[in-house]
């Protein structure tokens, strides 16, 4: 407990925040957090929101002071241990054609040919921290320090849809046309947001994506494909 801390956001919210550093350790103590909340049958709680290092819980302040909320998180923090968080987690595979704008840009930059900059962003499941910025945005950690780049130091006025961006040993995809910062080195045909379905995103945080490569036929072929469904594993069942 002395490494959480709790903030106030407004009179509607608060903070709970699980420290600084920026690890899979911390987030996954953000996600059984956010599972557990998730769980229980409080009439006071309205939103909770997971970050990388945080988890934000709306509350209806007509229900519950602060101090109560506050008080209601320390006690599920205290017997957290005692739950069963256990949950389903997915490992989602998505295509990326690497023929991004930036590709030549993060060679040089970190020394790495492209060749390298594709195996390295593709040679394993790497873990969401959180899906923000946009709808359906996924914040994948875990890559390896080498493919560290900061971000674009003029930010675009538009990244088109399906990009696939890299910064700070981060990678990002763009599910929808924006501007934005990251070192683009690829694109996704897979149409990420679905609004015909009940939950229109393919994954949440806490899931996992492999990226694997593919050739600009592969690309153009699934583009046009309508039906297509990326593979989806449970690596981990949560009944």
């Amino acid at each position: 407990m002395k490494s959480i801390q709790f903030k106030p956001l407004g009179d509607q919210a608060i903070i709970v925040s699980f420290g600084n550093e920026l690890s899979k350790q911390t987030n996954q103590r953000v996600q059984d957090f956010r599972h557990l909340l998730l769980r229980q049958s409080w009439s006071f709680i309205v939103d909770v929101v997971a970050t990388f290092t945080n988890v934000t819980v709306f509350y209806d302040p007509s229900k519950r002071t602060y101090q109560e909320v506050r008080s209601e998180l320390k006690r599920l923090l205290e017997v957290e241990e005692n739950y069963d968080t256990k949950k389903t987690i997915h490992n989602i595979y998505l295509p990326v054609f690497y023929n991004g704008m930036d590709l030549k840009r993060v060679s040089e930059k970190t020394g790495l040919s492209k060749d390298e900059i594709i195996q390295l962003h593709t040679n394993q499941a790497f873990p969401i921290y959180m899906v923000g910025f946009l709808p359906g945005f996924p914040y994948v950690g875990g890559f390896s320090k080498q493919l560290s780049i900061p971000r674009l130091d003029k930010p675009r006025n538009q990244v088109p849809k399906g990009s696939v961006g890299i910064i700070n040993s981060q990678s990002g995809i763009y599910p929808v046309s924006s501007p934005g910062g990251w070192n683009i080195i690829g694109t996704t045909p897979v149409e990420l947001i679905r609004l015909d379905r009940k939950y229109p995103f393919y994954y949440q945080a806490g899931d996992y994506i492999t990226f694997y490569p593919i050739d600009e036929e592969a690309y153009e072929s699934i583009r046009q494909n309508k039906l297509f469904e990326p593979k989806i594993e449970v690596i981990q069942d949560g009944d």
